[in-house]
């Protein structure tokens, strides 16, 4: 709730209590790496993400933060590492090819990003899973 009203500093306070009551569930950490995006707070960003990464590498959240600051400093090794993780795991492929698609944009390829769309429909479609679902750990 806070989040979505601009309070950053108040979500993060949530956030680390409800991580306080629940510290092994993965769902504070997403949080957490959303909010310090959100704040522009890439280190935070960086370190949240790789040491959830650590302790749960299947969690798409985490390479989508990553992509997101690779994007941010123009490293697309990086980028291609996150989309190539993501790919390898067949429950969240389309989350790559997503972000491979509004990057084509981004760049104005809007062929290989409508491409890339179809590809990440059909891979979502095939998976049977909502662009946004994952099961909670």
């Amino acid at each position: 709730m806070y989040s979505q009203l601009g309070q950053f500093d108040k979500a993060v306070a949530a956030t680390n209590q409800g991580r306080a009551i629940e510290p092994d569930r993965v769902i504070w950490e997403e949080g957490l790496v959303n909010l310090s995006l959100a704040q522009n707070r890439y280190g935070d960003t960086w370190r949240i993400a790789t040491e959830a990464l650590a302790k749960d590498p299947e969690d798409p959240t985490f390479h989508l933060a990553l992509y997101t600051l690779a994007f941010l400093a123009n490293d697309e090794a990086g980028m291609a590492a996150q989309e190539q993780s993501l790919a390898s795991k067949p429950d969240y492929e389309h989350f790559g090819l997503s972000l491979a698609a509004d990057t084509e944009a981004y760049h104005g390829q809007l062929k290989k990003a409508r491409e890339s769309t179809q590809r990440a429909v059909s891979s979502a479609v095939r998976g049977r899973v909502l662009p946004c679902h994952r099961p909670m750990k």
